[in-house]
């Protein structure tokens, strides 16, 4: 007899009537848990999915509007007629628990998943395959691709428990593996390196340096082995070879796209190659992504090779509601919710806006960070960027400096760098340390 795959229709039911009852504020809780496939009662799912595309339209959520798109698409019967709305919304009385119900959701989801992959592996199995090592490895590939969108289920801890393991690693100095050092050494004396799992906002203004510092960064984290994911959504991944390669070699990244190199340049370039090979630095680049697109690419990453940081460039390119607060505040959001589940700290491009330009002092602000009704409360740690340069040039063109605008567990500081923009650079000023041979 055939068996049902779990599911939660008691859950299903609550997240949509939870929806249907808060609006677009309840249903941005649910995002970066769920999606529409991850119902398995397909009325339920039909009706998040018309949900969804309402708060990308900047459409408000109700009963009456959520009827009206299914009425369009001709789907309203197959979800049981506006009297099935009505009944779902009269049977949810309150909305201060659909978090949980959405957490239900993606685990019964992520536990089919895993039935289907199996199912798939050991129908593959009993026809007797070939290749023994490819079998094998599509198999685990198949099961960390389903079990990509489980979350944890560790969310209590008794105010002691494992308590005596913290006080072992304090008392014999054990290196804390939150802590994860940058190599600036004006970030890394204040504040050890950066923290996980938080989310760092790096905003700026247009040209001033968010992608080179944050290309840099990454740069400096696979360098020390740790596994960075970096999603850019700007460029191509074969743009940020180019500039690692100019980083690396010294040639200005404009000479290497002009293909326009000397004698000198052509060996630097080609003896940088060493600097890049085996960083466990890996690129996605692909335009047009949702923040559960996002998330989907780096769980599956992070089951398949591990992940010990994270960075997207930038925030404006992220897909969501039409409105920018909506797109900005819902997605922050997502970022800081996904650097939570991944474990590890995530960064985050933001481009500020023009009022900067009205200013005589020209250093961005907490208050430059409109848009978005979230930002300083979902970001842990900001980061703005600042080259003096752009609006004087009397100014040093070396000069950069990071301002750390909220740092949730330090001091707020200015830290000076220095850079070369031709050649995709930022690193300690030379003073900073005795170090300065960086690339």
């Amino acid at each position: 007899m055939p068996r049902t795959p779990p599911y939660s229709q008691e859950a299903e039911n609550a997240v949509i009537g939870a929806v249907l009852r808060g609006g677009k504020d309840v249903f941005y809780r649910t995002t970066h848990l769920i999606t529409a496939r991850d119902f398995f009662i397909g009325a339920m799912g039909t009706i998040y999915q018309a949900m969804a595309d309402l708060v990308e339209s900047s459409s408000p959520i109700d009963p009456v509007t959520v009827g009206n798109l299914l009425i369009e698409r001709k789907q309203i019967k197959a979800v049981g007629g506006a009297i099935a709305l009505s009944k779902i919304l009269d049977s949810v009385a309150t909305t201060a628990n659909v978090e949980y119900y959405s957490r239900i959701i993606s685990d019964k989801a992520a536990v089919r998943r895993v039935i289907v992959a199996s199912e798939e592996s050991v129908a593959r199995g009993f026809g007797n395959p070939e290749d023994v090592d490819e079998y094998l490895s599509d198999s685990v590939s198949r099961m960390n691709s389903a079990m990509q969108h489980r979350t944890g289920s560790g969310d209590f801890l008794n105010a002691d428990e494992n308590l005596h393991h913290i006080l072992h690693k304090i008392v014999d100095g054990e290196e804390n593996s939150n802590v994860i050092p940058t190599g600036y050494y004006g970030i890394d004396s204040v504040y050890g390196g950066i923290v996980s799992p938080l989310l760092y906002l790096v905003g700026g203004r247009p040209s001033m340096g968010k992608s080179t510092l944050l290309l840099n960064l990454a740069v400096r984290l696979a360098q020390a082995k740790k596994r960075v994911l970096f999603v850019t959504l700007e460029d191509s991944a074969e743009m940020q070879q180019h500039r690692m390669l100019s980083m690396f070699s010294g040639v200005p990244l404009i000479a290497i796209l002009r293909r326009s190199l000397n004698n000198d340049d052509r060996r630097a370039v080609l003896d940088s190659t060493r600097h890049i090979h085996a960083l466990p630095l890996t690129f996605s680049a692909k335009r047009g992504l949702y923040a559960n697109d996002i998330r989907r690419k780096a769980l599956a990453y992070q089951a398949e090779h591990g992940l010990d940081a994270m960075i997207v460039d930038h925030l404006g390119y992220v897909r969501g509601p039409a409105k920018e607060y909506d797109r900005n505040s819902m997605n922050i959001r997502a970022m800081a919710d996904l650097g939570g589940e991944l474990g590890v700290p995530l960064f985050l491009a933001y481009q500020l806006n023009r009022d900067i330009e009205k200013r005589d002092d020209k250093r961005p602000r907490l208050s430059d960070l409109r848009g978005t009704g979230t930002a300083e409360e979902d970001a842990r740690a900001i980061w703005f960027v600042y080259r003096p340069y752009v609006y004087n040039k009397n100014e040093s063109s070396n000069m950069f400096e990071l301002i750390v605008a909220k740092a949730s567990f330090g001091p707020l500081v200015k830290v000076e760098l220095k850079c070369d923009m031709r050649c995709y650079r930022v690193g300690d000023m030379p003073a900073a340390h005795t170090n300065t041979d960086e690339y």
